[in-house]
């Protein structure tokens, strides 16, 4: 019997291990249950704030583009404007050539005419004072086209005789 209640006792305490160790084992599983709430809530805190950080650096690079498309926009306009007003120019350039080119034609014509005038009153003026050379020289000759040397049959030496 002493046996038997040896046994009992033992196996009263191996129960009452058994259940130190349930109770034990329970408040370390609710211990590990509220350690993992913690790690959940710590874990689910950091999972916004890099929520909170990724958004914010979408924002900023979102702004960053929108003010690139808003230079790049500003820079667009400029260059409409200028290539307007250089087409402006150019076309009013143009209307100038054009102009210079037909003073060019009338001028070129009016000096043509005038050159060719200039050179029909010269050469009048050529011929004009030939023919007074040669009319003043006939005019002032000594002797006429009937005094040829032939006219009279004299020889060429009487003529030269009578010259002198």
């Amino acid at each position: 019997m002493k046996d038997a209640v040896a046994f009992n006792v033992q196996g009263y305490r191996y129960a009452q291990t058994r259940a130190r160790a349930s109770v034990s084992e329970a408040e370390r599983g609710k211990q590990v249950a509220r350690e993992a709430e913690l790690s959940v809530k710590r874990l689910t805190g950091i999972l916004n704030m890099e929520q909170r950080r990724v958004d914010e650096s979408m924002a900023v690079g979102k702004d960053r583009v929108q003010g690139k498309i808003r230079e790049l926009q500003g820079v667009e306009e400029k260059s409409k404007v200028k290539k307007a007003k250089l087409s402006e120019e150019y076309k009013a350039w143009q209307r100038q050539q054009k102009a210079w080119a037909r003073r060019v034609a009338a001028t070129k014509q009016v000096t043509g005419d005038a050159s060719r005038d200039y050179a029909r009153r010269q050469q009048e003026v050529l011929d004009s004072a030939q023919s007074k050379v040669s009319y003043d020289a006939e005019d002032a000759s000594d002797w006429a086209w009937d005094d040829w040397p032939t006219a009279g049959k004299h020889t060429v030496d009487e003529v030269h005789l009578s010259a002198n």
